[in-house]
């Protein structure tokens, strides 16, 4: 699955304000999936445990990854061309267990964020010029001899910098 191949990260998982929706998806839905199917069967079948000591642990943790999503969801409003009803499924994505938001609404949001590349036409950036070297100590840019004025002056014909 494409999305969870997207948990190694990579700098351009938080270049855009789409790749931040994708990625803050991505970790909301995983949280909501460990509070649906593993936090809360801990607390409520007295076989595994009894114990609410884990939903008090990720509840909020999702709850604020819940926060952020939603947040997310309003910077990339203003992202330019995101259709209207990318927007209202990512707000229903909310609401919808963990891999719905991830089988339909990632794919539609790729396809965005792709668009938009192809419309700015990135391309390749220019190579870099080779550095140039540094001069040696002592001696000028235009292989002057050490230690020799910059600018000798025309009229002398026979230079010597001792009689300085």
């Amino acid at each position: 699955m494409d999305a969870l191949a997207r948990l190694a990260y990579t700098p351009d998982m938080l270049a855009t304000p789409i790749a931040r929706l994708r990625t803050i998806g991505l970790i909301e839905s995983l949280s909501w999936f460990v509070l649906l199917f593993i936090a809360m069967p801990v607390k409520y079948i007295p076989a595994l445990g009894g114990n609410e000591a884990l939903v008090q642990i990720v509840g909020p943790i999702h709850g604020g990854l819940w926060c952020l999503y939603i947040l997310a969801i309003y910077l990339a409003t203003r992202s330019p061309g995101l259709p209207k009803n990318i927007i209202w499924l990512a707000l229903a994505c909310t609401f919808l267990p963990f891999p719905i938001p991830l089988l339909i609404l990632d794919p539609k949001l790729k396809a965005h964020e792709q668009s938009l590349a192809e419309d700015a036409g990135v391309e390749d950036p220019p190579a870099e010029e080779p550095a140039k070297e540094a001069p040696q100590p002592g001696f000028s840019r235009i292989n002057r001899q050490p230690n020799q004025p910059a600018n000798p002056g025309k009229d002398r014909v026979n230079y010597d910098p001792s009689n300085n």
